[in-house]
């Protein structure tokens, strides 16, 4: 097994991605920056508008007896693997391996499906339908639809047969999804029949290749352009302190009777050592999201600290990008441990419509939310944590950023120590 090849402990298996940004995966670029636009006014910046750029961590993977190469997004906030079939109709005519010309979608919404690769099926004789239908959206409204089936996917070397997996054959996105979150968050569990199958990280485990149920994710800093996933270990190198475990809150008992995402309770946040909010609310842990949602109240708190006002047409805080607070931290603050996050990691440069630098001017990546409360890239930059998908938990560190060096452990049943990295927390 790769765990081998790579010189690490046997029952752990490490996935590195490569960091692309961008407002969407069809303009991402490795390690950049695409810019926010801001449309230009005589006297300087008038009608703010904030374009998203997202951070897309793109892990390739081959697939079938042909091991034909793909690119996926890893994306803990949801737990299928699909991919790219080469019939999308969304795929420009010639790069998807078909050639075919379809009347159905219009040329200005088709994408070159060359760049992340597509499946096709036909010429893999591993490969088996299902015969059962596939559908996702996602928050963002982006959607993908296909058929189950099973095929082998080779993940950084390591070859797994019968993979559970979607091909989409219709697909407004240019690149499939690796999502290896709860199974009770499998697309598959809804409609009228749903059912629930063993997702990537649980074959992991029924196969061998792990002990545990369990991976360990390492965005790594906001300057750096890989990163790593490790299923079945921790790498204690990667971490001050020691991880402290979360239970995992069940936010729709309405409809589960147990945890399907990753929300955890939030106990505060706090600004250069300041509480800014001190009330409990229940925050997803999501690698697919790049900003970070918190209540109104929370956002304006930290926002008046910087300095920075409100712009209703942006929806968003704007104000200079340099200043004192560019050595201030947020902090996070949950049972047990604080997460340190630089308050760069919240600052979002913006540009003109022509693509020049609007000077010392940035958007804040809080975002005021009245629902959903999300603690995306901008938090899990700072954090290491572990995913236990048996338990229903997760672990948090702060993160040590850059580093090389590994401490890696398999996990069995409880999470072994490693070598203590201290660090002075920070609590308010």
């Amino acid at each position: 097994m790769l765990a081998e090849a790579a010189g690490l402990t046997d029952g752990v298996f490490l996935v590195d991605f490569s960091v692309h940004k961008g407002e969407t995966a069809e303009n991402a670029i490795y390690g950049g920056n695409t810019p926010r636009l801001v449309p230009r006014a005589v006297s300087g910046v008038d009608t703010l508008n904030l374009i998203n750029e997202n951070t897309f961590y793109l892990a390739n993977v081959s697939l079938g007896s042909n091991q034909q190469k793909v690119g996926v997004l890893l994306d803990t906030g949801s737990s299928d693997l699909w991919v790219q079939g080469n019939t999308n109709p969304y795929c420009k005519a010639g790069t998807a391996g078909n050639g075919a010309v379809s009347k159905a979608v219009s040329a200005a919404d088709q994408f070159d499906c060359s760049v992340y690769g597509t499946f096709n099926t036909a010429t893999s004789t591993t490969y088996h339908n299902n015969g059962t239908a596939f559908s996702i959206t996602y928050g963002d409204g982006t959607f993908a639809k296909g058929t189950w089936g099973q095929d082998t996917v080779n993940v950084a070397g390591l070859l797994v047969s019968g993979v559970n997996l979607a091909v989409a054959n219709n697909a407004d996105s240019s690149v499939g999804v690796f999502g290896i979150g709860l199974a009770g968050n499998e697309a598959s569990n809804s409609g009228n029949t749903p059912f629930i199958y063993d997702n990537f990280p649980v074959q992991l485990k029924k196969k061998g290749l792990i002990k545990k149920t369990l991976y360990s994710l390492y965005l790594n800093s906001a300057t750096s352009a890989l990163g790593n996933v490790l299923f079945g270990g921790v790498d204690h190198a990667k971490h001050y302190g020691n991880l402290v475990p979360l239970p995992l809150v069940n936010v729709y008992p309405q409809y589960y009777s147990s945890a399907v995402s990753f929300f955890v309770t939030l106990a505060g946040v706090g600004y250069n050592n300041q509480a800014v909010s001190t009330g409990l609310i229940s925050a997803l842990l999501d690698s697919g999201t790049t900003l970070t949602y918190l209540p109104k109240a929370v956002v304006s708190n930290v926002a008046s600290k910087l300095g920075y006002t409100y712009s209703s047409s942006a929806q968003a805080y704007s104000g200079p990008c340099t200043g004192a607070f560019t050595s201030k931290s947020l902090s996070f603050l949950f049972a047990g441990v604080t997460i340190n996050s630089p308050i760069t990691n919240f600052l979002e440069q913006a540009y003109y419509s022509d693509g020049s630098v609007a000077p010392n001017v940035c958007f804040l990546g809080l975002i005021p939310s009245t629902d959903t409360y999300i603690l995306g890239d901008s938090f899990l930059r700072a954090a290491y944590v572990v995913y236990d998908l048996e338990a229903l938990q997760v672990y948090l560190a702060q993160a040590i950023p850059n580093a090389t060096a590994q401490d890696i452990v398999a996990v069995t049943s409880t999470i072994p120590p490693g070598t203590l990295v201290q660090q002075t927390a920070t609590t308010f």
